[in-house]
């Protein structure tokens, strides 16, 4: 299953020579808003620091891994690690820009006529912008390929779950229940930016 993970370390390592994210992240930086994003980042990656540390204390102590399959753990927590605090902060960038043209335009409403130059321009950037980090990167290809093989990997401890019930133990429900979870938390994220580029409230 950690090979999965090779198509997102790839697309990680487009985006870290991104103009468009490099652009993005500098014209945020200098804004109001720049602070919801620290703040956002901050808690992100604490939270996930924690709950990962757990995750991996409670594999090792139930295991009682020897010495390579516990560098390997630790090898698989940090990509996992990387690769969700990478998705979490294009996501929560890709939406804040998004967001921020939309209470620009609801605001200038009564005046929009006269400013649909720059709202065009600002929406042409934004477009480019999200293209590239996600679809151009191979980060939104990777990302659903890892859920695509989490569905499957699903599936297949379900299967042995009903031919096997010896065989299949607490901490078997415990992956399903986990991945399961950030299967939906990793669409429902998604969703929230298409809910933003359509809504009109």
């Amino acid at each position: 299953r950690l090979l999965s993970y090779i198509p997102l370390i790839f697309s990680i390592s487009k985006l870290v020579y991104s103009d468009a994210l490099h652009a993005a992240l500098k014209a945020d930086l200098n804004l109001a808003s720049s602070r919801e994003l620290r703040s956002f980042m901050r808690t992100t990656l604490l939270g996930l620091m924690l709950v990962l540390l757990l995750t991996m204390t409670a594999q090792v102590l139930r295991l009682q891994v020897g010495i390579d399959l516990f560098v390997s753990l630790v090898v698989r927590h940090v990509i996992v690690f990387v690769s969700i605090s990478v998705f979490f902060f294009v996501w929560k960038l890709s939406l804040m820009r998004i967001n921020n043209l939309r209470d620009r335009v609801r605001l200038s409403s009564s005046d929009v006529s006269g400013c649909w130059p720059k709202v065009t321009r600002e929406y042409q950037a934004i477009v480019y912008f999200v293209d590239e980090v996600w679809r151009q990167s191979g980060l939104s290809a990777a990302v659903a390929l890892i859920y695509i093989l989490d569905l499957v990997f699903i599936a297949l401890v379900i299967a042995v779950a009903q031919a096997d019930t010896k065989l299949f133990v607490r901490e078997a429900w415990m992956w399903i229940v986990m991945q399961a979870g950030v299967l939906c938390a990793g669409l429902y994220l998604w969703a929230k930016i298409h809910s933003a580029c359509t809504s009109d409230a």
